[in-house]
């Protein structure tokens, strides 16, 4: 026998002592215990963090979307052919918020989910409204009037006033947005505001008036159109700001011309739509196209960050009309297409274009040679309305149905 025997006997002799179902159940029961009360203690924590470093986030409006989320019945994708009526206007706009879908007019705002349930309805009075949107919310202001409002499917989470009629806005995905107004004394002024609602910038211009706006992603910088007069013409004036900084970043001008639409577009650069000629520029300033309209009518314009689209209406009064897909990273042309019934409405989402003629849905990619997409429509309808690559909404004035926009998605 060794010297350490005694300890080793010990050892097994407690190894081998079994439990009684008392013991067992005793330390079980302590074990749950402490399991409990760590938990509590990781919810207080958790509590103490949101409320603290999170409390612009905790909104009763978020609570009523989580409770929409884990909704199973709303989360089931939408039939082909399945139609959602609403009150009819003829100032019906429209827009998307989380995929919903909110109708504004001249009597307020309105958000239904596709299934057709409405989940909002705010009664206010906009002579023009103009529907922006975000990511997670819908703006709505009144072009001449003095009031902004922001929207989630459930409430009317902002509201902005000015002393000045609203001349434009833009919003970026992220939710920062512009307000282009007026001030004493000054002839434009332009207010910024991050994605909590908050004023993070203004600039007030005493000699130029301004038409246009856009943000970059991340909401650091912005672009502005405006237009002064130089020798008895208009003047178009493009400046780009740093959201903390008062002095432009560049300034360049367009003689005889009036600006219309400015974006950013490809890498940096940006696409500007003025009375007589679309310029697409890159990140240095350099012109890399210009489209002059003359000869020609534009009925509709719009600016991604991938393409510049033109639609025309020609000299002839024959109705019909052509659509032109320009790429913002090098001007060059992508697509040229004469739609002899005439084109009602197009929009982009992504590298897509989405274009509604008489009863015809198309959706394409200006960067593929494929033919995309077709489908025909009721007459009725007068818009289109992307909601995701794999269906879009066409609209009237007092319903919407959904279309699928894939070859790949079988009707239902």
């Amino acid at each position: 026998m060794s010297v350490f025997s005694i300890f080793s006997e010990k050892g097994n002799q407690k190894a081998k002592k079994k439990l009684t179902a008392q013991e067992y159940y005793l330390r079980l029961a302590r074990a749950a215990t402490a399991f409990k009360y760590g938990l509590i203690l990781l919810l207080v924590v958790f509590v103490a963090y949101c409320v603290t470093f999170k409390s612009d986030e905790i909104t009763l409006d978020n609570f009523k979307y989580i409770g929409k989320v884990i909704d199973v019945n709303s989360q089931i994708t939408p039939s082909n052919g399945d139609v959602l009526y609403f009150d009819a206007d003829d100032t019906n706009r429209f827009g998307l918020v989380r995929g919903d879908l909110a109708v504004a007019n001249s009597n307020g705002v309105s958000v239904y989910m596709l299934s057709g349930s409405r989940l909002l309805k705010s009664n206010f009075k906009f002579d023009c409204p103009v529907v922006l949107q975000s990511e997670k919310n819908v703006f709505v202001y009144d072009l001449g009037g003095t009031e902004l409002k922001i929207f989630s499917s459930y409430a009317n989470v902002d509201t902005q006033s000015y002393s000045y009629p609203i001349l434009g806005a833009a919003v970026n995905e992220k939710g920062t947005f512009a307000v282009i107004s007026s001030e004493r004394g000054y002839r434009s002024a332009l207010f910024v505001y991050d994605e909590h609602f908050r004023p993070v910038y203004r600039q007030f211009f005493g000699e130029i008036y301004l038409t246009a706006t856009d943000i970059n992603e991340d909401g650091t910088e912005l672009i502005t159109a405006a237009v002064k007069g130089v020798n008895g013409e208009n003047t178009t004036v493009v400046n780009c700001f740093y959201v903390n900084e008062e002095q432009p970043l560049y300034e360049l001008t367009v003689a005889g011309e009036f600006p219309w639409k400015v974006s950013y577009g490809a890498d940096g650069g940006f696409s500007l739509l003025t009375d007589k000629a679309l310029r697409i520029y890159n990140a240095d300033k350099e012109c890399l196209c210009t489209v002059s309209f003359e000869g020609k009518t534009v009925s509709d314009c719009k600016l991604s960050d991938e393409f510049a689209i033109l639609s025309f209406s020609p000299s002839s009064l024959s109705g019909s009309k052509e659509l032109a897909v320009y790429s913002t990273e090098n001007g060059q042309e992508l697509y040229r297409a004469v739609y002899p019934k005439g084109l009602k409405n197009f929009e982009v989402l992504g590298d897509k274009v989405y274009a509604l003629s008489a009863s015809e849905l198309s959706v394409f990619s200006p960067k593929e040679a494929d033919e995309g997409f077709k489908k025909e429509v009721d007459e009725v309808y007068s818009s289109v309305l992307p909601v995701n690559e794999g269906y879009a909404l066409v609209l009237s004035g007092g319903s919407a149905e959904v279309v699928y926009t894939t070859n790949s998605v079988e009707d239902t």
